[in-house]
């Protein structure tokens, strides 16, 4: 009797363990998507999609390759352009 009362609390300590575990994964998890939230509302909802400049810039206009996997603006205004593992290109909007 007295073994399955220490396994009772044993099975218990170990349920109690995993409830913590999961409930400070799924707060982490909402930071994550509190975080990310803000950057997923960049366009203006309220305006149509067709209002929005579109150009495409291409290897006969400078770039490097016709593929662009990152885009990150610089303080000055730069856009700066990952167009592969070993290539990064600046432009300046002209």
């Amino acid at each position: 009797m007295e073994r399955e009362q220490q396994l009772w609390t044993r099975c218990n300590g170990y349920i109690q363990l995993w409830k913590m575990k999961l409930c400070w994964r799924a707060v982490l998890c909402l930071l994550l998507v509190a975080g990310f939230a803000r950057q997923g509302i960049a366009l203006d909802p309220s305006q149509p999609f067709d209002s929005y400049l579109r150009t495409r810039f291409g290897n006969e206009d400078g770039l490097p390759a016709s593929v662009v996997h990152d885009i990150v603006q610089s303080q000055d205004g730069f856009l700066w352009l990952s167009a592969g593992a070993e290539t990064l290109t600046r432009f300046d909007g002209r």
